[in-house]
């Protein structure tokens, strides 16, 4: 079994301004409460990551900006820590990409134990969209 970083990279971020746009107009989406995660899965060239994330606060929901970094900051750190699971899964598949986009859709913050919870659902969900 492969040593799994237990760090979020630039590597790991969905940047691409073409791929997220492929995410919200092509994407599949699952949910767990406050959060809802669009997501789609292509080819993976052998120098890109297996699992790529990006999370999205909207100012419309939270208009505090030290409010959405914080939202924000707590959820990277939920992904990081649940997301070995589906690195793994999707490592061993070793011809896919998942690319992940996070939305927060409450309208106040909501404390650290709330999102990580919601966000291990999240990813259990979507180790079980894997295809075999």
């Amino acid at each position: 079994m492969a040593l799994v970083r237990h760090t979020l990279t630039s590597k790991d971020r969905l940047k691409s301004k073409k791929l997220i746009d492929q995410v919200f107009a092509k994407g599949s989406h699952v949910f767990a409460h406050p959060f809802k995660a669009i997501y789609v899965i292509q080819a993976r060239r052998p120098d890109e990551e297996p699992l790529i994330f990006g999370v999205s606060i909207p100012k419309k929901k939270i208009k505090s900006a030290v409010k959405r970094n914080l939202l924000k900051r707590r959820t990277r750190e939920a992904y990081r820590k649940g997301r070995a699971e589906l690195h793994q899964k999707l490592t061993d598949k070793g011809d896919i990409q998942l690319a992940v986009m996070l939305i927060f859709i409450e309208r106040e913050p909501l404390i650290y134990s709330t999102i990580e919870k919601s966000v291990s659902a999240i990813m259990l969900k979507l180790t079980d969209v894997i295809p075999n």
